[in-house]
Formats: structure tokens, C-alpha cells, sequence
């Protein structure tokens, strides 16, 4: 059991989902076309589901349970890693753009 397990089910539940507005305004403002790939760090509970090519990391597999359920409602076909971002693999592939929302304090950067 992960650092954050237990708060798993309640992330799922009381985190507010991004709208479609979110989504628009973002894609918008970057120029999105909606093929780009993003690597989701610190995923959670799949927050950003509404960029479907994305990639979610996560060291806890309670979150990734709950992105993966985030992503099955939505129809999106996300990629999940349960893992920590420092140690991703070489061979995950490029990124257009790389995020992360509430999980910074998680993450070491010296290993980044």
C-alpha cells in the first residue's frame, strides 16, 4: 500500500472533474488539434480525461484503478503507468506536452 491509498476513494469522489469549457478554452489557447500526446504526471484519478491521447502516471494503483475507471465512463482509451515519473522508462515516446497538477510536493526533481 502506497502513500496515498487510503485517500484514493475520496480523490475519486470529491475531486471535481474539468469541464468541457476547461478542455475548449486549453485547446484554444495552445492551439490544440487534438492529436498531440500528453504525459499526465501524478495522474490521480484521471482528471484530465478529456485530453484522450494522453499517457497517466501514478505511483499508487489505487489511483491508476481510478483513472482507469475515469477513463472506461468517459469512453477514453488512456495509457496508465503505475509507477513514479523520476524512473519512466526510456522508450515511453516524445511528448507534446507534459503536466501535473496537485502532485508537485510528490515528486523528487533532482531524479528528474
Amino acid at each position: 500500500m502506497g502513500r496515498v491509498a487510503s485517500t484514493a476513494p475520496f480523490y475519486e469522489e470529491t475531486r471535481e472533474p474539468y469541464g468541457a469549457i476547461f478542455f475548449e478554452k486549453v485547446a484554444r489557447l495552445l492551439g490544440l488539434s487534438g492529436h498531440e500526446r500528453f504525459l499526465y504526471l501524478g495522474t490521480g484519478p484521471g482528471l484530465l480525461v478529456g485530453f484522450a491521447h494522453y499517457v497517466g502516471v501514478d505511483s499508487e494503483p489505487d489511483m491508476i484503478e481510478a483513472a482507469r475507471r475515469t477513463a472506461e465512463r468517459s469512453g477514453a482509451a488512456l495509457r496508465l503507468i503505475e509507477g513514479r515519473a523520476e524512473a519512466l522508462p526510456p522508450d515511453i515516446g516524445t511528448f507534446d506536452f507534459v503536466t501535473i497538477g496537485r502532485a508537485l510536493h510528490w515528486m523528487e526533481p533532482e531524479k528528474m
